[in-house]
């Protein structure tokens, strides 16, 4: 316990464990009432640097609802995790520069809709550059890179300002999205995946469940104002699932009288949306660790652990990854992604590569 008197109060600090302390605080008035009760989490850490004049350095890290300082991470607020002291991998980074997210990945899918939208000529290669199932031939990727090396870093600013405004890794979300659609914002491969992130129709029930500001937001464009007002979980079956497929369908460029095939000013305005709904699986994620361990996620498991069960909770939903967190706790072991991802089940298991490529 530590008392002071005034409106400033320091408090000495001392090195912590990796995992941080937590702090209860609160403020008493010469009336005798007192302030809600807050709380922190923080950590201090020696770097092992000696720096002089100064005898030491230090990693200092808040987290609390109450901090006031530099944006925190929102996932790690939400699961109370502190990320790893120092620089974060870079895929869990948001770089300042713009530069630095740059690409220059030979993507097939997309060489080949811009091929097949006339935006690249491939007419010399075999088959004008296309192979049968739409995507580009080697030649024709050799053609349309120049190209698609413009188009996969178009939407790195969007992604910036969305990243920055809810406090997202933008990296991971640039990686997401050539994972799941090589940045063709339009409908190719799957009639009901859409845009860049390609949501679904179970994505759309992930965001509008866990994310209440989404849905206040949307709603009332879809529904009556009245109706909407009961919360997502108030409506019927039928009134969820025209917001669902309302939302899913709004994640989709496709412009058929757009020179590029794709209204890229609509594709810009859906890295928001992608970047919500990724916000909601964070927030399911949390609500699954507690179910299964009764303990607030950072209690049990890491930050980078769960930025993994996050992309997995995206890609294969909700009923696969609580599974097999449930079953990894049940059976004694660490919360790791190693051990969670040994049990999902069959029919899951598509989320373990798409977590490593994300991730590598």
């Amino acid at each position: 316990t530590y008392t002071c008197e005034g409106d400033v109060c320091e408090i000495p600090l001392f090195p912590t464990p990796l995992e941080g302390v937590e702090i209860e605080f609160w403020a008493d008035s010469s009336y005798g009432d007192s302030s809600d009760h807050h709380f922190a989490l923080i950590r201090v850490l020696d770097t092992g640097v000696l720096q002089l004049p100064v005898p030491g350095n230090w990693y200092v890290d808040i987290l609390s609802s109450q901090w006031l300082g530099d944006e925190i991470d929102a996932c790690a607020q939400i699961w109370q995790a502190l990320p790893p002291p120092g620089s974060l991998p870079e895929w869990l980074s948001t770089p300042n520069d713009i530069r630095f997210m740059q690409t220059d990945e030979p993507y097939h899918l997309l060489a080949g809709r811009l091929i097949d939208n006339g935006l690249v000529d491939a007419s010399e290669c075999p088959n004008d550059g296309l192979l049968p199932n739409g995507y580009a031939n080697e030649c024709g990727q050799v053609a349309a890179q120049p190209k698609v090396n413009v188009w996969q870093n178009q939407f790195d600013g969007p992604i910036l300002l969305a990243a920055n405004k809810l406090n997202l890794p933008a990296q991971l979300m640039k990686n997401q999205y050539a994972l799941e659609s090589q940045f063709w914002p339009g409908e190719f491969r799957v009639n009901d995946e859409f845009g860049l992130g390609q949501l679904t129709d179970m994505g759309a029930d992930t965001v509008l469940l866990w994310n209440q500001s989404l849905y206040d937001q949307y709603c009332p464009l879809v529904l009556d104002e009245s109706v909407c007002s009961s919360g997502y979980l108030g409506l019927s079956e039928e009134e969820r699932a025209l917001l669902r497929g309302a939302l899913a369908v709004t994640a989709n460029a496709d412009c058929a009288e757009c020179p590029t095939g794709v209204n890229l000013p609509h594709a810009d305005n859906t890295v928001m949306l992608f970047a919500q709904t990724l916000l909601a699986n964070c927030d399911q994620v949390a609500q699954t660790v507690f179910n299964a361990t009764d303990n607030i996620p950072g209690d049990v498991t890491t930050y980078e652990n769960l930025w993994r069960f996050t992309l997995a909770n995206y890609h294969v939903g909700s009923g696969c990854l609580s599974y097999a967190i449930h079953t990894t706790w049940q059976q004694k072991q660490p919360l790791s992604w190693d051990n969670v991802s040994r049990y999902l089940t069959e029919p899951c298991q598509s989320a373990i590569p798409y977590v490593g490529i994300i991730t590598k």
